[in-house]
Protein backbone atom coordinates (compact mmCIF):
# COMPACT_ATOMS: atom_id res chain seq x y z
CA UNK A 1 0.00 0.00 0.00
CA UNK A 2 1.09 3.47 -1.06
CA UNK A 3 1.23 5.18 2.24
CA UNK A 4 1.03 8.87 0.90
CA UNK A 5 -2.27 8.69 -1.07
CA UNK A 6 -3.82 6.54 1.86
CA UNK A 7 -2.71 9.78 4.24
CA UNK A 8 -4.39 11.81 2.04
CA UNK A 9 -7.57 10.04 1.30
CA UNK A 10 -7.57 9.27 5.31
CA UNK A 11 -6.33 12.74 6.71
CA UNK A 12 -9.45 13.85 8.08
CA UNK A 13 -9.63 10.81 10.07
CA UNK A 14 -5.72 10.41 11.34
CA UNK A 15 -6.55 14.17 12.47
CA UNK A 16 -9.46 13.30 14.39
CA UNK A 17 -7.89 10.32 15.76
CA UNK A 18 -5.12 12.26 16.94
CA UNK A 19 -7.55 15.24 18.24
CA UNK A 20 -9.41 12.33 20.16
CA UNK A 21 -5.97 11.03 21.61
CA UNK A 22 -4.54 14.26 22.98
CA UNK A 23 -7.49 15.09 24.81
CA UNK A 24 -6.70 13.37 27.53
CA UNK A 25 -2.93 12.75 26.85
CA UNK A 26 -1.90 16.03 29.14
CA UNK A 27 -1.28 13.66 32.09
CA UNK A 28 0.45 11.21 30.06
CA UNK A 29 -2.79 9.22 31.01
CA UNK A 30 -1.95 8.66 33.80
CA UNK A 31 -5.63 8.56 36.22
CA UNK A 32 -7.00 9.54 39.76
CA UNK A 33 -9.92 7.72 41.07
CA UNK A 34 -12.23 9.70 42.03
CA UNK A 35 -15.58 9.23 44.18
CA UNK A 36 -17.78 6.27 42.96
CA UNK A 37 -14.48 4.51 41.41
CA UNK A 38 -12.70 3.77 44.69
CA UNK A 39 -15.70 1.28 45.53
CA UNK A 40 -16.32 0.27 42.49
CA UNK A 41 -13.14 -0.75 40.97
CA UNK A 42 -10.99 -0.14 44.46
CA UNK A 43 -12.64 -1.80 47.50
CA UNK A 44 -15.33 -4.28 45.47
CA UNK A 45 -11.83 -5.54 43.93
CA UNK A 46 -10.41 -6.86 47.43
CA UNK A 47 -12.85 -9.44 47.96
CA UNK A 48 -11.72 -12.86 47.34
CA UNK A 49 -14.89 -14.17 45.27
CA UNK A 50 -15.71 -11.00 43.19
CA UNK A 51 -18.79 -13.06 41.70
CA UNK A 52 -20.34 -14.01 45.22
CA UNK A 53 -19.06 -10.93 47.39
CA UNK A 54 -19.66 -8.31 45.09
CA UNK A 55 -22.07 -9.16 41.73
CA UNK A 56 -24.36 -11.13 43.35
CA UNK A 57 -24.41 -9.68 47.15
CA UNK A 58 -24.35 -6.08 45.57
CA UNK A 59 -27.45 -6.80 43.09
CA UNK A 60 -24.92 -5.88 39.93
CA UNK A 61 -27.09 -7.64 37.98
CA UNK A 62 -30.59 -5.68 38.43
CA UNK A 63 -29.72 -2.82 36.64
CA UNK A 64 -27.28 -2.30 33.75
CA UNK A 65 -26.43 -5.70 33.72
CA UNK A 66 -23.91 -6.39 31.54
CA UNK A 67 -21.82 -3.25 33.28
CA UNK A 68 -21.99 -4.72 36.50
CA UNK A 69 -20.35 -8.00 34.70
CA UNK A 70 -17.63 -5.97 32.98
CA UNK A 71 -17.03 -3.78 36.66
CA UNK A 72 -16.47 -7.61 38.14
CA UNK A 73 -14.48 -9.41 35.93
CA UNK A 74 -12.25 -6.63 33.44
CA UNK A 75 -12.19 -3.44 34.92
CA UNK A 76 -11.76 -4.07 38.41
CA UNK A 77 -8.86 -6.31 37.67
CA UNK A 78 -7.23 -2.71 36.43
CA UNK A 79 -7.25 -1.21 39.97
CA UNK A 80 -3.90 0.95 40.19
CA UNK A 81 -3.93 0.96 36.52
CA UNK A 82 -6.86 2.64 35.51
CA UNK A 83 -5.35 4.76 32.88
CA UNK A 84 -4.92 1.47 30.79
CA UNK A 85 -8.58 1.79 31.13
CA UNK A 86 -9.04 5.82 30.28
CA UNK A 87 -6.57 5.03 26.98
CA UNK A 88 -9.04 1.80 26.01
CA UNK A 89 -11.95 4.01 26.05
CA UNK A 90 -11.03 7.24 24.51
CA UNK A 91 -9.92 4.56 21.74
CA UNK A 92 -13.53 3.12 21.77
CA UNK A 93 -14.90 6.45 21.11
CA UNK A 94 -12.90 6.71 18.45
CA UNK A 95 -13.91 4.08 16.76
CA UNK A 96 -17.36 4.58 17.97
CA UNK A 97 -17.02 7.71 15.77
CA UNK A 98 -16.19 5.92 12.92
CA UNK A 99 -18.90 3.37 12.94
CA UNK A 100 -21.61 6.51 13.20
CA UNK A 101 -20.17 7.70 10.18
CA UNK A 102 -20.85 4.69 8.38
CA UNK A 103 -24.11 4.31 9.38
CA UNK A 104 -24.82 8.05 8.50
CA UNK A 105 -23.20 8.08 5.43
CA UNK A 106 -24.83 3.83 4.82
CA UNK A 107 -28.42 6.06 4.75
CA UNK A 108 -27.59 8.86 2.83
CA UNK A 109 -26.57 11.31 5.32
CA UNK A 110 -23.17 12.45 5.59
CA UNK A 111 -22.25 13.37 9.25
CA UNK A 112 -19.60 16.08 8.67
CA UNK A 113 -16.32 16.25 11.21
CA UNK A 114 -17.74 19.28 13.11
CA UNK A 115 -20.59 17.32 13.90
CA UNK A 116 -18.11 14.47 15.55
CA UNK A 117 -15.72 17.04 16.95
CA UNK A 118 -18.35 18.43 18.81
CA UNK A 119 -19.72 14.85 19.99
CA UNK A 120 -16.01 13.83 21.20
CA UNK A 121 -14.39 16.98 22.21
CA UNK A 122 -17.07 19.39 23.90
CA UNK A 123 -15.67 19.54 27.42
CA UNK A 124 -19.10 19.27 28.97
CA UNK A 125 -18.92 15.56 28.46
CA UNK A 126 -15.68 14.83 30.79
CA UNK A 127 -17.77 13.36 33.37
CA UNK A 128 -19.11 10.55 31.02
CA UNK A 129 -16.06 9.90 28.57
CA UNK A 130 -13.22 10.89 31.09
CA UNK A 131 -14.63 9.59 34.91
CA UNK A 132 -14.26 5.64 34.46
CA UNK A 133 -16.77 4.86 36.80
CA UNK A 134 -19.07 6.65 34.11
CA UNK A 135 -17.45 5.88 30.88
CA UNK A 136 -16.97 2.48 31.20
CA UNK A 137 -20.84 2.58 31.35
CA UNK A 138 -21.71 5.02 28.81
CA UNK A 139 -19.18 5.14 26.19
CA UNK A 140 -18.64 1.29 26.41
CA UNK A 141 -22.62 1.07 26.14
CA UNK A 142 -22.46 3.42 23.13
CA UNK A 143 -19.62 1.54 20.89
CA UNK A 144 -22.20 -1.42 20.88
CA UNK A 145 -24.80 0.89 20.28
CA UNK A 146 -23.08 1.84 16.69
CA UNK A 147 -21.53 -1.36 16.05
CA UNK A 148 -24.90 -3.20 16.34
CA UNK A 149 -26.32 0.39 14.13
CA UNK A 150 -23.56 -0.78 11.73
CA UNK A 151 -24.01 -4.50 11.29
CA UNK A 152 -27.67 -3.56 10.27
CA UNK A 153 -26.75 -1.18 7.56
CA UNK A 154 -24.34 -4.02 6.59
CA UNK A 155 -27.09 -6.20 6.85
CA UNK A 156 -29.30 -4.03 4.30
CA UNK A 157 -26.68 -3.86 1.47
CA UNK A 158 -26.00 -7.58 1.73
CA UNK A 159 -29.80 -8.72 1.22
CA UNK A 160 -28.67 -10.90 -1.88
CA UNK A 161 -26.10 -12.91 -0.06
CA UNK A 162 -27.74 -15.68 1.97
CA UNK A 163 -25.00 -17.33 3.53
CA UNK A 164 -23.35 -13.23 4.94
CA UNK A 165 -27.00 -11.99 5.44
CA UNK A 166 -27.85 -14.11 8.08
CA UNK A 167 -24.62 -14.20 10.15
CA UNK A 168 -24.52 -10.38 9.69
CA UNK A 169 -28.38 -10.03 11.06
CA UNK A 170 -27.68 -12.40 13.94
CA UNK A 171 -24.54 -10.25 14.78
CA UNK A 172 -26.93 -7.38 14.90
CA UNK A 173 -29.40 -8.81 17.28
CA UNK A 174 -26.90 -10.40 19.28
CA UNK A 175 -25.43 -6.83 19.63
CA UNK A 176 -28.53 -5.05 19.96
CA UNK A 177 -29.05 -6.91 22.54
CA UNK A 178 -25.88 -6.09 24.45
CA UNK A 179 -26.15 -2.34 23.72
CA UNK A 180 -29.71 -2.53 26.18
CA UNK A 181 -27.24 -3.76 29.23
CA UNK A 182 -25.06 -0.52 30.01
CA UNK A 183 -27.10 2.57 30.60
CA UNK A 184 -30.90 3.20 30.34
CA UNK A 185 -30.45 5.91 28.00
CA UNK A 186 -28.87 3.91 25.69
CA UNK A 187 -31.79 1.22 25.94
CA UNK A 188 -34.09 4.24 24.12
CA UNK A 189 -31.45 5.54 21.54
CA UNK A 190 -30.13 1.94 20.55
CA UNK A 191 -34.02 1.45 19.99
CA UNK A 192 -34.86 3.92 18.42
CA UNK A 193 -31.84 4.73 16.09
CA UNK A 194 -32.55 0.56 15.29
CA UNK A 195 -35.75 1.13 14.17
CA UNK A 196 -35.43 4.49 12.49
CA UNK A 197 -33.09 2.91 9.91
CA UNK A 198 -35.39 -0.16 9.59
CA UNK A 199 -38.75 2.15 8.77
CA UNK A 200 -36.38 4.64 6.38
CA UNK A 201 -35.19 0.73 4.53
CA UNK A 202 -38.65 -0.29 4.63
CA UNK A 203 -39.30 -0.41 0.77
CA UNK A 204 -35.83 -2.33 0.13
CA UNK A 205 -35.84 -4.67 3.04
CA UNK A 206 -37.06 -8.29 1.79
CA UNK A 207 -37.18 -9.78 4.97
CA UNK A 208 -39.73 -7.69 7.22
CA UNK A 209 -39.21 -9.55 9.75
CA UNK A 210 -36.41 -8.23 11.61
CA UNK A 211 -38.01 -5.25 12.33
CA UNK A 212 -39.12 -7.05 15.14
CA UNK A 213 -36.24 -8.06 16.08
CA UNK A 214 -35.15 -4.60 18.06
CA UNK A 215 -38.67 -4.95 19.45
CA UNK A 216 -37.75 -8.30 21.37
CA UNK A 217 -34.54 -7.04 22.40
CA UNK A 218 -36.48 -4.35 24.11
CA UNK A 219 -38.89 -6.48 25.22
CA UNK A 220 -36.23 -8.71 27.20
CA UNK A 221 -34.10 -5.94 28.95
CA UNK A 222 -37.62 -4.55 29.94
CA UNK A 223 -38.43 -7.67 31.50
CA UNK A 224 -35.33 -7.74 32.86
CA UNK A 225 -35.71 -4.30 34.75
CA UNK A 226 -39.32 -5.30 35.62
CA UNK A 227 -38.17 -8.64 37.12
CA UNK A 228 -35.92 -6.59 39.33
CA UNK A 229 -37.58 -3.43 39.67
CA UNK A 230 -36.84 -1.62 43.23
CA UNK A 231 -34.02 -4.61 44.33
CA UNK A 232 -30.20 -3.57 44.32
CA UNK A 233 -28.04 -0.48 45.08
CA UNK A 234 -29.50 1.37 42.54
CA UNK A 235 -33.38 0.68 42.20
CA UNK A 236 -34.43 3.72 41.65
CA UNK A 237 -32.68 3.58 37.48
CA UNK A 238 -35.60 0.59 37.36
CA UNK A 239 -38.69 2.03 38.76
CA UNK A 240 -40.91 3.51 36.58
CA UNK A 241 -42.90 6.96 38.07
CA UNK A 242 -46.10 5.85 38.92
CA UNK A 243 -47.60 9.24 39.99
CA UNK A 244 -47.68 12.99 39.95
CA UNK A 245 -46.02 13.10 35.92
CA UNK A 246 -46.79 16.46 35.62
CA UNK A 247 -44.68 17.47 38.55
CA UNK A 248 -42.50 14.76 37.56
CA UNK A 249 -41.90 16.15 33.59
CA UNK A 250 -41.29 19.78 35.27
CA UNK A 251 -38.85 18.39 37.38
CA UNK A 252 -37.33 16.45 34.91
CA UNK A 253 -37.61 19.64 32.28
CA UNK A 254 -35.81 21.97 34.91
CA UNK A 255 -33.11 19.51 35.97
CA UNK A 256 -31.79 19.45 32.26
CA UNK A 257 -32.39 23.27 31.26
CA UNK A 258 -30.12 23.95 34.43
CA UNK A 259 -27.53 21.89 33.49
CA UNK A 260 -27.39 22.82 29.99
CA UNK A 261 -27.69 26.63 30.67
CA UNK A 262 -24.71 26.72 33.64
CA UNK A 263 -22.75 24.61 31.77
CA UNK A 264 -22.42 25.99 28.84
CA UNK A 265 -22.52 29.72 30.13
CA UNK A 266 -19.64 29.13 32.35
CA UNK A 267 -17.14 27.20 29.20
CA UNK A 268 -15.11 29.98 28.76
CA UNK A 269 -14.32 31.48 32.62
CA UNK A 270 -13.85 27.79 33.44
CA UNK A 271 -12.78 25.81 30.61
CA UNK A 272 -10.78 27.73 28.44
CA UNK A 273 -9.02 30.51 30.30
CA UNK A 274 -8.62 27.94 33.05
CA UNK A 275 -6.98 25.46 31.06
CA UNK A 276 -4.66 28.19 29.23
CA UNK A 277 -3.83 28.64 32.72
CA UNK A 278 -2.79 25.21 33.51
CA UNK A 279 -0.87 24.88 30.42
CA UNK A 280 1.18 28.32 30.61
CA UNK A 281 1.48 27.66 34.54
CA UNK A 282 2.98 23.82 33.46
CA UNK A 283 4.90 25.47 30.65
CA UNK A 284 3.39 22.94 28.44
CA UNK A 285 4.21 24.52 25.28
CA UNK A 286 4.73 21.26 23.31
CA UNK A 287 1.00 20.11 23.95
CA UNK A 288 0.01 23.74 22.98
CA UNK A 289 1.65 23.71 19.55
CA UNK A 290 0.71 20.17 18.76
CA UNK A 291 -2.93 21.43 19.32
CA UNK A 292 -2.59 24.54 17.86
CA UNK A 293 -0.95 22.76 14.67
CA UNK A 294 -3.56 19.76 14.77
CA UNK A 295 -6.88 22.63 14.45
CA UNK A 296 -4.82 23.99 11.52
CA UNK A 297 -4.87 21.36 9.63
CA UNK A 298 -8.12 20.54 10.72
CA UNK A 299 -9.35 24.18 9.57
CA UNK A 300 -7.48 23.60 6.10
CA UNK A 301 -9.17 20.00 5.83
CA UNK A 302 -12.64 21.30 6.18
CA UNK A 303 -12.86 24.51 4.17
CA UNK A 304 -11.10 21.68 1.08
CA UNK A 305 -14.19 20.00 2.35
CA UNK A 306 -17.02 22.49 2.16
CA UNK A 307 -15.64 23.44 -1.52
CA UNK A 308 -15.64 20.01 -2.70
CA UNK A 309 -19.62 19.67 -1.50
CA UNK A 310 -22.53 21.14 -2.60
CA UNK A 311 -24.67 21.83 0.11
CA UNK A 312 -28.64 21.48 -0.51
CA UNK A 313 -30.69 23.20 2.02
CA UNK A 314 -32.92 19.80 1.48
CA UNK A 315 -30.01 17.76 3.35
CA UNK A 316 -29.42 20.83 5.64
CA UNK A 317 -32.99 20.65 7.19
CA UNK A 318 -32.99 17.28 6.99
CA UNK A 319 -29.60 16.78 8.98
CA UNK A 320 -30.84 19.94 11.55
CA UNK A 321 -34.39 17.80 12.28
CA UNK A 322 -32.32 14.75 12.81
CA UNK A 323 -30.00 16.69 15.06
CA UNK A 324 -32.90 17.59 16.60
CA UNK A 325 -34.63 13.94 17.23
CA UNK A 326 -30.78 12.56 18.00
CA UNK A 327 -30.80 15.77 21.14
CA UNK A 328 -34.18 14.84 22.14
CA UNK A 329 -34.14 10.97 22.37
CA UNK A 330 -31.52 10.45 25.37
CA UNK A 331 -33.34 12.29 27.82
CA UNK A 332 -36.42 10.59 27.32
CA UNK A 333 -35.62 7.88 30.10
CA UNK A 334 -35.70 10.91 32.61
CA UNK A 335 -39.21 11.77 32.13
CA UNK A 336 -40.42 7.91 32.37
CA UNK A 337 -38.28 6.65 35.06
CA UNK A 338 -38.80 7.03 39.21
CA UNK A 339 -34.96 8.46 39.70
CA UNK A 340 -34.97 12.59 38.83
CA UNK A 341 -31.22 12.92 39.41
CA UNK A 342 -30.00 14.37 36.66
CA UNK A 343 -25.96 15.05 35.87
CA UNK A 344 -23.67 16.12 33.48
CA UNK A 345 -22.77 12.55 32.18
CA UNK A 346 -26.75 12.40 30.88
CA UNK A 347 -26.34 15.09 28.46
CA UNK A 348 -23.47 13.19 26.46
CA UNK A 349 -25.63 11.36 24.76
CA UNK A 350 -26.95 14.71 22.94
CA UNK A 351 -24.13 15.98 22.12
CA UNK A 352 -24.52 14.26 18.35
CA UNK A 353 -27.73 15.32 18.04
CA UNK A 354 -26.28 18.87 19.08
CA UNK A 355 -23.63 18.38 16.61
CA UNK A 356 -26.06 17.76 13.95
CA UNK A 357 -28.13 20.94 14.47
CA UNK A 358 -24.70 23.29 14.50
CA UNK A 359 -23.35 21.50 12.17
CA UNK A 360 -26.50 22.28 9.15
CA UNK A 361 -26.79 26.08 10.71
CA UNK A 362 -22.88 26.49 9.31
CA UNK A 363 -22.95 24.24 6.33
CA UNK A 364 -26.24 27.00 5.46
CA UNK A 365 -24.46 29.77 6.47
CA UNK A 366 -21.45 29.00 4.37
CA UNK A 367 -22.33 28.40 0.81
CA UNK A 368 -19.74 30.04 -1.07
CA UNK A 369 -15.95 30.08 -0.95
CA UNK A 370 -15.19 33.03 1.19
CA UNK A 371 -17.36 31.95 3.77
CA UNK A 372 -16.27 28.18 3.37
CA UNK A 373 -12.87 29.33 4.13
CA UNK A 374 -14.53 30.89 7.30
CA UNK A 375 -16.41 27.76 8.00
CA UNK A 376 -12.79 25.78 8.41
CA UNK A 377 -11.30 28.95 10.76
CA UNK A 378 -14.40 28.98 13.18
CA UNK A 379 -14.59 24.98 13.23
CA UNK A 380 -10.46 25.00 13.91
CA UNK A 381 -10.76 28.03 16.84
CA UNK A 382 -13.53 26.14 18.40
CA UNK A 383 -11.41 23.01 18.27
CA UNK A 384 -8.63 24.70 20.17
CA UNK A 385 -11.21 26.12 22.68
CA UNK A 386 -12.55 22.37 23.12
CA UNK A 387 -9.04 20.83 23.49
CA UNK A 388 -8.25 23.84 26.37
CA UNK A 389 -11.05 23.25 28.49
CA UNK A 390 -10.60 19.56 28.29
CA UNK A 391 -6.93 20.19 29.64
CA UNK A 392 -8.69 22.10 32.69
CA UNK A 393 -11.71 19.00 32.79
CA UNK A 394 -8.04 16.92 33.56
CA UNK A 395 -6.59 19.58 35.87
CA UNK A 396 -9.88 19.16 38.13
CA UNK A 397 -10.35 15.67 38.50
CA UNK A 398 -6.53 14.89 39.06
CA UNK A 399 -6.60 17.49 41.45
CA UNK A 400 -9.65 16.23 43.41
CA UNK A 401 -8.31 12.61 42.90
CA UNK A 402 -4.64 13.80 44.64
CA UNK A 403 -6.29 15.54 47.46
CA UNK A 404 -8.84 12.70 48.70
CA UNK A 405 -5.77 10.37 48.78
CA UNK A 406 -3.91 13.07 50.41
CA UNK A 407 -6.37 12.94 53.54
CA UNK A 408 -6.96 9.20 53.18
CA UNK A 409 -3.75 8.73 54.24
CA UNK A 410 -3.12 11.53 56.91
CA UNK A 411 -6.73 10.31 58.01
CA UNK A 412 -4.98 6.20 58.27
CA UNK A 413 -2.36 7.61 59.92
CA UNK A 414 -3.96 9.54 62.57
CA UNK A 415 -4.13 8.21 66.50
CA UNK A 416 -6.86 5.99 66.96
CA UNK A 417 -8.14 5.07 63.46
CA UNK A 418 -7.02 1.96 64.09
CA UNK A 419 -10.21 1.48 65.89
CA UNK A 420 -12.32 2.64 63.29
CA UNK A 421 -9.94 0.18 60.50
CA UNK A 422 -10.76 -3.04 62.65
CA UNK A 423 -14.52 -2.29 62.72
CA UNK A 424 -14.52 -1.53 66.75
CA UNK A 425 -16.13 2.03 66.06
CA UNK A 426 -17.45 5.12 63.51
CA UNK A 427 -15.38 7.55 62.33
CA UNK A 428 -16.50 10.98 62.42
CA UNK A 429 -14.22 14.03 60.66
CA UNK A 430 -15.66 17.03 61.78
CA UNK A 431 -14.61 20.67 59.45
CA UNK A 432 -14.36 19.08 56.10
CA UNK A 433 -15.17 20.51 53.27
CA UNK A 434 -17.45 18.74 49.88
CA UNK A 435 -14.69 20.31 47.26
CA UNK A 436 -11.52 21.49 48.11
CA UNK A 437 -11.31 22.50 44.27
CA UNK A 438 -12.44 25.48 42.72
CA UNK A 439 -15.20 23.70 40.23
CA UNK A 440 -18.38 25.12 38.48
CA UNK A 441 -21.62 23.67 38.23
CA UNK A 442 -22.37 20.29 38.98
CA UNK A 443 -18.75 19.10 39.22
CA UNK A 444 -17.98 15.90 41.37
CA UNK A 445 -16.79 16.45 44.54
CA UNK A 446 -14.16 15.59 46.92
CA UNK A 447 -14.66 11.96 48.75
CA UNK A 448 -15.70 14.06 51.81
CA UNK A 449 -18.80 14.94 50.85
CA UNK A 450 -20.59 12.04 51.69
CA UNK A 451 -20.31 9.43 54.36
CA UNK A 452 -20.48 6.42 51.70
CA UNK A 453 -17.47 8.15 49.57
CA UNK A 454 -15.49 9.09 52.25
CA UNK A 455 -15.59 5.08 53.44
CA UNK A 456 -15.37 3.99 50.48
CA UNK A 457 -12.15 6.24 49.95
CA UNK A 458 -10.48 4.78 53.14
CA UNK A 459 -11.39 0.88 51.61
CA UNK A 460 -9.45 1.32 49.17
CA UNK A 461 -6.37 3.32 50.53
CA UNK A 462 -5.91 1.10 52.96
CA UNK A 463 -6.81 -1.90 50.29
CA UNK A 464 -10.39 -3.00 52.73
CA UNK A 465 -12.30 -5.16 50.96
CA UNK A 466 -15.20 -3.76 53.34
CA UNK A 467 -15.77 -1.83 56.57
CA UNK A 468 -18.49 -2.92 59.16
CA UNK A 469 -18.96 1.32 59.82
CA UNK A 470 -18.75 4.29 58.30
CA UNK A 471 -17.29 7.43 57.84
CA UNK A 472 -19.00 10.64 58.44
CA UNK A 473 -17.61 14.30 57.18
CA UNK A 474 -19.01 16.96 58.98
CA UNK A 475 -19.06 20.57 57.43
CA UNK A 476 -18.76 23.88 59.43
CA UNK A 477 -22.12 25.41 60.18
CA UNK A 478 -23.90 22.70 58.44
CA UNK A 479 -26.79 20.77 59.32
CA UNK A 480 -26.84 17.12 59.18
CA UNK A 481 -28.21 14.34 60.53
CA UNK A 482 -25.99 12.30 63.55
CA UNK A 483 -26.83 10.98 66.61
CA UNK A 484 -25.32 12.44 70.31
CA UNK A 485 -24.61 9.29 70.81
CA UNK A 486 -22.74 8.77 67.29
CA UNK A 487 -20.36 11.72 68.47
CA UNK A 488 -19.43 10.56 72.17
CA UNK A 489 -18.93 6.97 70.59
CA UNK A 490 -17.44 7.29 67.08
CA UNK A 491 -13.39 8.26 66.77
CA UNK A 492 -13.33 12.04 66.48
CA UNK A 493 -11.28 13.58 64.04
CA UNK A 494 -10.47 17.06 62.80
CA UNK A 495 -9.12 18.74 59.49
CA UNK A 496 -7.99 22.38 59.12
CA UNK A 497 -8.36 24.33 55.91
CA UNK A 498 -4.59 23.44 55.39
CA UNK A 499 -5.90 19.65 54.89
CA UNK A 500 -4.10 18.78 58.30
CA UNK A 501 -5.83 15.98 59.90
CA UNK A 502 -5.67 15.20 63.87
CA UNK A 503 -7.70 13.65 66.64
CA UNK A 504 -10.16 15.39 68.76
CA UNK A 505 -11.19 15.04 72.16
CA UNK A 506 -14.68 15.82 74.22
CA UNK A 507 -13.53 18.39 76.25
CA UNK A 508 -16.66 19.82 78.11
CA UNK A 509 -20.50 19.75 77.92
CA UNK A 510 -22.80 22.30 78.78
CA UNK A 511 -26.37 22.51 77.62
CA UNK A 512 -27.31 21.48 74.18
CA UNK A 513 -23.56 21.54 73.10
CA UNK A 514 -20.52 19.37 73.10
CA UNK A 515 -17.01 21.18 72.97
CA UNK A 516 -14.39 19.38 70.64
CA UNK A 517 -10.76 20.14 71.21
CA UNK A 518 -7.47 19.24 70.14
CA UNK A 519 -4.58 16.91 71.86
CA UNK A 520 -3.16 20.34 72.75
CA UNK A 521 -6.33 21.18 74.97
CA UNK A 522 -6.68 24.12 72.10
CA UNK A 523 -10.25 24.25 71.52
CA UNK A 524 -11.13 22.98 67.70
CA UNK A 525 -15.09 23.59 67.44
CA UNK A 526 -18.37 22.60 69.51
CA UNK A 527 -21.23 20.34 68.45
CA UNK A 528 -24.65 21.40 69.00
CA UNK A 529 -27.29 19.18 69.20
CA UNK A 530 -30.64 19.52 67.71
CA UNK A 531 -34.27 18.60 67.60
CA UNK A 532 -34.98 15.14 65.16
CA UNK A 533 -31.34 14.42 65.53
CA UNK A 534 -29.47 16.88 64.38
CA UNK A 535 -26.48 18.28 64.33
CA UNK A 536 -24.26 21.76 63.59
CA UNK A 537 -20.75 22.10 64.01
CA UNK A 538 -19.41 25.43 64.26
CA UNK A 539 -15.68 25.71 64.17
CA UNK A 540 -13.68 28.11 66.71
Amino acid sequence: MNIVPFIKRKASWIVLFMLIMLKYAYYGYSYYPVRDDNIAYGAFGFNSNVFTDVFLHYKLYTVRPLTGLLDTYFWMKLWGNLGIALFIITLLHFVTCVLIYKVFKANNLNIGFFALIVFTLLPLGSEATYWINASTRIIVGLFFTALSLYLLCVYLGKQDNLKQRYIILGGFSIVNLISLGFYEQLIVLSFSAAMMIIVMSWKRLKNKFIAALPVLNLGIIALWYKAFSGQGMHSGRSTLINKDYIDHTAKVASSIFKIWTNTLSELWNYGFRKGIKVIVEDKNFIFLATAIALCIILAILISRECKEKNIKLKLNIFKFTMGVVLFILPLVPFFILNDVIFFKRNIFLSFLGLGLILESIINQASRNTVLNIGKGVVVGVITFVFLVGNVYELYYYRQVGIIDYEIAGKISKADGVDEFLRDRKELVLFNSKAKYVEAYTNRSPNCTDADWSLTGLLQAYNKIADLKYNAYPVSDKIKMPMSEERIKSSVLLGIDDARNVFPLKISKEYGDKIVLSKSDGGEFGEVEILPDKLIEFKKK
